[in-house]
């Protein structure tokens, strides 16, 4: 029996998926990510983001974002994903307690985060 509402942790999760070179691999586990992120992401150096922003219109078809990173430069958004609900609740939930057990800051027995 539910005694009471659990509450989540976090009320949106955003992901980023980096990788030094293979923009196909990280395209699908970010579109995957979407099992319980609101948003995700591939960020990619700019030495090898070419493939990727060649082929941004599968990056738009998934709704994924693309970020790109230079030596001494600020990331460029190439590419911003839409908001979206989580494509399932439950991975969401799970999302949620993995996050809790690795911040374990427990106030008055309920999991918070602190702003940083």
């Amino acid at each position: 029996m539910k005694v009471r509402q659990p509450r989540a942790v976090v009320g949106e999760i955003s992901t980023i998926e980096a990788k030094l070179s293979n923009w196909r691999r990280a395209l699908a586990q970010a579109y995957r990510h979407q099992t319980f992120a609101a948003r995700s992401w591939v960020l990619l150096d700019a030495a090898r983001a070419g493939g990727a922003l060649k082929n941004i219109e599968k990056f738009k078809r998934l709704n994924v974002g693309l970020i790109v990173l230079s030596k001494g430069n600020q990331p460029q958004r190439k590419l911003v994903p839409s908001k979206r609900k989580p494509k399932s609740q439950l991975h969401f939930w799970n999302a949620n307690s993995a996050l809790a057990r690795r911040l374990r800051l427990k106030v008055g027995g309920v999991v918070t985060i602190k702003n940083v």
